[in-house]
Formats: structure tokens, C-alpha cells, sequence
């Protein structure tokens, strides 16, 4: 089996640090043991830069030694079919009843053609906003300083690195609460994790969520008590909020935790009406869930019994998911149309999280926690309630084809005199 190679970006394979030959490869030891000897080797490394250059190596080594990247990336291929056609179905449905009609042009990507207009989407990316809005966005560092500048409420928040946890540690005191660790970009709860309360699992999150996007600079907040409600904005109007729940399993009084895990995960994989486009993965943020509830994956739930596997809404499922666009506060309304004003974008999912939705951000304790662009519009679809769903893409169509947004909705045809002249 071939060796692992620490690796610096810059610098390449292998090279050597203050004179001495990086480690090839970690003994085949348990996670601990390599959490032990990362945690050892960087206390005896003094130059911080040559710290984040073997650490960085280190994350491939653990990579290779849990097959990380191949799991996730094995996870991810899982539900593309599905995600394909799940999009196909909403995309054509909504065409539907709007009067158009769709092309697929393959690779997921559809046409969308109504009159003598026309816009491309695949999957929840639509023709309304820009790059530029999605990379603003992305940045949840500066989308925090620029709402909190503006006068929302936001977490409390520091970016820090990886050889430097003290300046973490002083922010987790500073705060004398439970905080959130997550990478500084990403997406889909990669790398979060919850209940962040003592040195060594800041640690432990330091750790994984850097690793889930390499070379991200991790980000620590204090973590807000409530709900998550994602509120979906379309040019400045609300069309839908979802309450979305903490993914759960339900006892049957024989399996284990484990094994409920693997029994739900089975069952989003099936051939079944989709239940949700990612698996329940067993991180830090589940075990540390389990672990604060008094339980582990090998406990074994009652019948019927309800268990909290994670605190992460994003791997949630359709059981999990209420929409609540009845319960909203006014103020929220206004609050989703400044942000969309200021940020200069169309359609736009914002992240509250909230101990009552009816009730003003600023009077309940809760905070804008992020913004979205594009939003996951499965979000909308995969819903207990299904019969109280908001016809989300009904009116993203209706949007871009009265001309909303960017003016990217293009003849369907060329005029005939560009068509001569390209011949």
C-alpha cells in the first residue's frame, strides 16, 4: 500500500520543515490517537506558518486513513439521479402551470420557454442573480460584518486559525455559552458542528471543519438557542418559510441508534418518493448531540420514540420540514426585503434561527444565522405538510419571464437576419 504523503500547497510533496522529513504517514491508530499526535506535533512546532503546512498535510493523512473524501464524495453521487429527477418533475410542473413549456438540453440543465422568451435552470440555479451575488454571499464572514453594520441581528462570531485555538478559547469564554464551529465558506452543513463547550471539542470542530473545505479558515459563534426557519424572498417578497427541524429517528424498540441511522439512510436511497437528498452522517455535531442527551448510537430507542441525532438541520427529512408561512411576524416580511434591497439580489433564502417565528427577531432572541444563494428550492417541496406547499417554482417562472431580476430570459430563436449572418 503506498505511503501518505504530508502535503504543503505550495511547496509540494514531501519537502522538509526546519531540516527534518515530514512524517509520511500517521501510525494506524484510532481517530484519539491521531487527534493525540496532531495535537503533540504542532506543541513542539514553534513557526506558526510551518504549523498550518504540516497540519494541512495531517488532513490528507486523516483523509486517507477514514476514506473521509471518498465517503462524502460516494454520498454526494448517491442522490445525483434522484436530485435529476426530483428537478425534472418541479421544473416541468411548474412550467405546466405557467403556460411554458421545457427542453432538457441534458446534464440536468432545462430549457424553459414561454412566448418568445425563454431561461435555463439546473436544478435550484436559476437566471435571477448574479456570480458576483453568490460569492458575496459565500462569504459568511463579511455577509455578518455587513448585516451586523446594517443593524441586524446577527451571531456573535470570530474567524481564527488553526494554530492559534487560544484566540477561539478567549471567544468561548467571552461568550460563557454553547458555540457553533463552521468553515468560513460552504455549504450544506459540511464541517458545522453544535454544542461547542469545552477546549477539546473546539478542538476536535477546529479540526473537522477545516478539513471539510481545505485551507478555510474556520469560524466560531455563539450558538442561539431556537429553531431554524429558512424564509425564501422573491424580489423582495416572502413566498415561503419552512420550519426545519433537527433531523430525528424513530424507535422501534429493538434497533440501536446506529442502526436507525443506517435503516433512514437506506430509505433515502430507495425508490420511494424522495425523503431528502443527503444521508445522516455520524459526526462530531451527532455525537456530540447523543452525548448531551444522555445517549449513544448503541442505546436503543422505545417504539415510536422520537431521537435527536444531530443539532445541523441540513441533513434533515421530509418529517422534519413544516411550512409555516401563516406564523410569520410582519417584521420578518420587511427584514428578508431590506436584505434583499441592500445586497442587490432577487431570490434569496435566509436562515433565522428563532425561539417563536411570530414574534419580532428583535424581542425573541433570535438572529439572521445566514443567507442563501441560489436556495435549495427542495427545501419548499420536501414538507410534512404537503398540502399547505407554496408553489415556488410557479412563481420564480412568473418572475423571470414578466422580466424580474437580471434580463437573462433570451429569444428562444435568433432573428433570422443574426441566423444569415452566422452562416
Amino acid at each position: 500500500m503506498p505511503h501518505a504523503h504530508a502535503y504543503d500547497g505550495e511547496k509540494g510533496i514531501g519537502h522538509k520543515v526546519e531540516g527534518r522529513p515530514i512524517r509520511k504517514n500517521l501510525p494506524a491508530a484510532d481517530s484519539v490517537a491521531i487527534a493525540t499526535a496532531i495535537r503533540d506535533r504542532l506543541s513542539a512546532l514553534s513557526n506558526g506558518e510551518t504549523k498550518m503546512s504540516w497540519l494541512g498535510g495531517q488532513f490528507l493523512n486523516l483523509c486517507r486513513h477514514f476514506g473521509l473524501a471518498r465517503r462524502l464524495l460516494t454520498q454526494r453521487s448517491m442522490f445525483t439521479a434522484a436530485r435529476e429527477r426530483f428537478y425534472y418533475e418541479y421544473w416541468s410542473d411548474g412550467a405546466q402551470e405557467v403556460g411554458a413549456e421545457v427542453s432538457d438540453l441534458g446534464q440536468a440543465y432545462l430549457r424553459i420557454t414561454k412566448g418568445n422568451r425563454s431561461t435555463l435552470v439546473q436544478f435550484h440555479h436559476v437566471n435571477i442573480d448574479t456570480y458576483l451575488n453568490l460569492m458575496l454571499v459565500g462569504n459568511k464572514p463579511l455577509i455578518h460584518k455587513i448585516l451586523r453594520e446594517n443593524g441586524y441581528r446577527v451571531p456573535r462570531y470570530i474567524q481564527y486559525d488553526l494554530v492559534d485555538l487560544n484566540k477561539a478559547w478567549s471567544f468561548m469564554n467571552e461568550v460563557k455559552g454553547r458555540c457553533v464551529v463552521k468553515p468560513s465558506a460552504g455549504s450544506g452543513g459540511a464541517g458545522i458542528t453544535t454544542g461547542v463547550n469545552t477546549r477539546k471539542r473546539l478542538r476536535q470542530a477546529s479540526l473537522a471543519a477545516a478539513s471539510s473545505y481545505y485551507r478555510q479558515r474556520p469560524v466560531i459563534e455563539e450558538e442561539v438557542a431556537g429553531d431554524s426557519y429558512r424564509l425564501l424572498f422573491l424580489g423582495g417578497k416572502l413566498i415561503d418559510a419552512v420550519r426545519r427541524r433537527r433531523p430525528t429517528v424513530v424507535g422501534n424498540g429493538t434497533s440501536t441508534v446506529r442502526q436507525l441511522i443506517n435503516a433512514e439512510n437506506g430509505e433515502r436511497r430507495g425508490s420511494g418518493p424522495s425523503r431528502s437528498f443527503t444521508c445522516l452522517t455520524v459526526d462530531l455535531d451527532c455525537r456530540f448531540r447523543l452525548q448531551d442527551s444522555g445517549v449513544d448510537l448503541n442505546s436503543v430507542p422505545s417504539a415510536g420514540e422520537i431521537v435527536i441525532v444531530k443539532n445541523v438541520a441540513n441533513q434533515n427529512a421530509v418529517r422534519d420540514n413544516v411550512t409555516i408561512r401563516d406564523e410569520v411576524h410582519p417584521d420578518f416580511h420587511r427584514l428578508g426585503s431590506r436584505i434583499s434591497s441592500l445586497l442587490g439580489v432577487g431570490l434569496i433564502g435566509v436562515d433565522v434561527m428563532s425561539a417563536d417565528i411570530s414574534v419580532p427577531l428583535n424581542e425573541n432572541g433570535g438572529v439572521v444565522n445566514e443567507l442563501n444563494i441560489p436556495p435549495g428550492l427542495h427545501y419548499h417541496e420536501l414538507i410534512a405538510n404537503h398540502e399547505n406547499k407554496a408553489k415556488v417554482a410557479n412563481q420564480i417562472l412568473d418572475y423571470i419571464f414578466s422580466g424580474g431580476g437580471l434580463d437573462l430570459a433570451v429569444p428562444y430563436s435568433l432573428p433570422s437576419k443574426i441566423c444569415s449572418e452566422v452562416k
